[in-house]
Parts: structure tokens; C-alpha cells; sequence
């Protein structure tokens, strides 16, 4: 009796036991691309940042050039002159380099986050295929014990 419940059994635990790896290695890929498209709005997000900042940058720098023309006016002095130039030159050039730093550090926190990205896809790529070669390894492993129970109990 313990033979034929054995014989019917233990095929049954095997497939219930492959069928649970590969549903683990799915559900593991599935929660790795579901990471990785969360990484990808984050990236998205910061390139939006980025470029919000860069432009209150340029736009701070047009507010800092506008009251330093309006302020050298005011006290009598010329804005077109070299020495007037010049500063205004810098403030432009302290403004640009501000808005441009924005613009990449955001960048590279994007292409950061996209490399991340890549490699959830990846770890769930892997995770579905190791799920997959559990299930076969259990298969594979039970195969002989299901051939004897199978092999016993017709004779």
C-alpha cells in the first residue's frame, strides 16, 4: 500500500515542487521590472528637477545682472564701460555655469539610476532562469526514485 501511494505521490510533490521554482523565479522577475521602472521614473524625475533648477539659475542670474545695471545706473555710472562689462560678464558667467551644473548633475543622477535600472532587469532575467533550472534540477533529481516507484509497483 505504501508503494502505491508512493508511486502516486511522489510524481505529484515533484511537479508541485518545479512548478513552485518557476512560479518563484517569475515573481521574482516581475518585482525586479517593476523596481527597475520605478528607477526609471525617479531618473525622469531627476532630469525634470534638473531642469527646473537650471532655469530659476539662469533666470536668478537675469534677476542679479538686471539690479547690477540698475544699481550702476544709479549712482551715476555707466553700464557699457569695460570695468561695467566685466561684471556684468561675470555675474552672466557665474548664472550659466550654475544653470549647466544643474542640468548635468541631474544628467548623471538620471544615467545613474538608468544603469540601476539595467540591472534590476537583469537580476529578474536571471532570477526567471534560475527558477527554471530549479525546477528542472528537482525533476531531474526525483526522475530515478519516481522510476523505481513506478517500475515496483507493476511488477
Amino acid at each position: 500500500m505504501a508503494g502505491a501511494v508512493n508511486r502516486f505521490l511522489l510524481p505529484i510533490s515533484t511537479a508541485l515542487s518545479a512548478g513552485g521554482s518557476i512560479m518563484q523565479g517569475k515573481a521574482a522577475s516581475k518585482a525586479k521590472q517593476h523596481e527597475a521602472k520605478q528607477l526609471e521614473r525617479k531618473g525622469k524625475s531627476a532630469l525634470a528637477r534638473g531642469t527646473r533648477e537650471a532655469h530659476e539659475e539662469r533666470r536668478q542670474g537675469a534677476i542679479l545682472e538686471s539690479d547690477a545695471r540698475a544699481a550702476m545706473a544709479a549712482s551715476g555710472g555707466v553700464t557699457t564701460d569695460a570695468a561695467a562689462t566685466e561684471q556684468l560678464g561675470k555675474i552672466k558667467e557665474v548664472a550659466d555655469y550654475n544653470s549647466m551644473s544643474a542640468l548635468y548633475e541631474s544628467e548623471t543622477e538620471d544615467q545613474g539610476l538608468r544603469t540601476k535600472a539595467r540591472a534590476r532587469r537583469f537580476e529578474g532575467k536571471t532570477a526567471k532562469k534560475a527558477g527554471k533550472t530549479k525546477a528542472l534540477s528537482t525533476v531531474l533529481k526525483d526522475a530515478p526514485d519516481i522510476y523505481e516507484a513506478w517500475k515496483g509497483g507493476s511488477a
